[in-house]
């Protein structure tokens, strides 16, 4: 799955995943995701920003979504 579509809603970001060739084939769907930026900061890294899904499970700082994330919100 690739992430090709990121849209901030305030504090909210919703991201689609893409399926590639390979994955399609076996019936794999386009995905939409939610993510709450939660204003905290890792202790041990400040400038990466905390991401919660919607089932409430946080993101680590080393994670794929919240790497694509914090890279969006510098690219402004």
């Amino acid at each position: 799955m690739k992430i090709t579509e990121i849209i901030e809603n305030g504090n909210i970001f919703i991201i689609t995943k893409t399926p590639n060739f390979i994955e399609r084939l076996f019936g794999i769907k386009v995905k939409k995701k939610e993510y709450k930026d939660t204003g905290d900061v890792y202790h041990y890294f400040p400038n990466i920003h905390v991401y919660v899904n919607k089932s409430g499970k946080i993101l680590g700082p080393a994670h794929k979504i919240t790497k694509k994330l914090e890279n969006y919100r510098r690219s402004f």
